[in-house]
């Protein structure tokens, strides 16, 4: 059976009030490679919406929503949502958390899940193979 890695690079770093006047911690999370063709880089799941500020022009952003399961890497286009969804996934993720503790549970958060998403990878590629069987009722 293959192992299942990421090659990732993270950071926390202080964040100065910038014009959304966030202030605190910049967490940034990337996935740089994959131990498996068939995983892609773009792990980080994104909704595209209008911005609901008042006191900035209209403009579309990107909100992180979470790690991606199985089914997010098949269903949804990489970098750049398509007409007919507004998902789409990434290959880095950033954020700005009021702590430095915050930023780093953040960081063991995503970690968790993507550990997760490996697990699934791997266990589709165990259960893999033709299953000949008789069915009864």
């Amino acid at each position: 059976m293959p192992t299942y890695e990421l090659k990732v690079r993270h950071s926390v770093t202080a964040h100065e009030e910038d014009a959304l006047n966030e202030t605190g911690y910049l967490v940034s999370y990337e996935i740089l490679e994959t131990s498996d063709s068939d995983i892609p880089l773009e792990l980080f799941l994104f909704r595209r919406m209008d911005s609901q500020r008042i006191d900035l022009p209209p403009h579309t952003v990107d909100n992180f929503i979470t790690v991606c399961t199985l089914e997010d890497t098949f269903e949804y286009p990489a970098n750049i949502p398509d007409c007919d969804k507004l998902y789409f996934r990434k290959a880095k993720v950033s954020g700005v958390r009021s702590t430095v503790e915050e930023a780093n549970r953040i960081i063991l958060r995503i970690e968790d899940l993507l550990t997760s998403l490996l697990r699934s990878y791997k266990l589709v590629e165990e259960n893999m193979g033709e299953v000949e069987r008789i069915i009864k009722v």
